[in-house]
């Protein structure tokens, strides 16, 4: 729930004057200017695994999946998985199901991710989600 301007600027009066210094810049954003007020976060459900998108390779695995047990809403540094209804219902009929899925997610080779990746100087991979929807996940659900 969001709270009132006004009720936020008399309860946290310092988070209030914060929030002001960001209205000649941070609200005209375009993220911000779509939302009401501009400065509450995006509504949207949590994201069961979330992944890294960029790496340099030269550090052991290229792009980490990481099993999001607290539910926190991710920000835009990481690449978030929503399973399809059809998964969805599965989980939910089998909660074991994502620890499974994140098993194997991590377990994929690392070619298999920098092969779809983009390659940028100094060996910078960044993997954009029409690119890791392209990676193939071999995962037996019972």
């Amino acid at each position: 729930m969001i709270c009132p301007p006004e009720t936020l600027a008399e309860a946290c009066p310092a988070l209030w004057r914060h929030l002001q210094t960001g209205i000649p810049s941070v609200s005209t954003g375009y993220l911000c200017r779509h939302r009401s007020p501009w400065y509450s976060q995006e509504r949207r459900a949590p994201a069961p695994i979330v992944c890294t998108y960029m790496s340099r390779a030269a550090r052991g695995r290229p792009f980490r999946f990481i099993l999001n047990r607290s539910q926190a809403i991710a920000a835009n540094v990481y690449l978030m998985l929503h399973p399809k209804p059809a998964l969805s219902e599965r989980l939910l009929e089998d909660p074991d199901l994502i620890e499974r899925l994140w098993a194997a997610l991590n377990t994929l080779p690392a070619e298999a991710l920098t092969h779809e990746a983009r390659v940028y100087g100094g060996g910078l991979y960044k993997l954009e989600p029409k690119e890791l929807g392209a990676v193939r996940v071999k995962v037996r659900v019972e």
